[in-house]
């Protein structure tokens, strides 16, 4: 597979490594890697989010960081 000079040549080179990818995995049986960007929107009450915004205060973190170390630990609870 050759890169691109152009754009157009970029965007073909890129749709051909994706159909490569996805015949490869079809050979193998596997299902195709599902990629995350890393930032998601959470609906929650205004009670919680209170709550949270408050408890992250307390232990100087943001609600960023307070919500992912709470995600952590759950997911991390629920593979035992």
């Amino acid at each position: 597979m050759a890169e691109g000079s152009s754009v157009s040549e970029l965007k073909s080179a890129f749709e051909e490594a994706v159909e490569d990818y996805l015949e490869l995995c079809n050979l193998n049986g596997k299902e195709p890697e599902k990629m995350y960007k890393g930032s998601f929107n959470v609906r929650i009450t205004p009670e919680l989010h209170k709550q949270a915004a408050q408890r992250a205060l307390i232990e100087g973190k943001s609600l960023n960081q307070y919500v992912e170390e709470a995600i952590e630990k759950y997911s991390a609870k629920e593979q035992k």
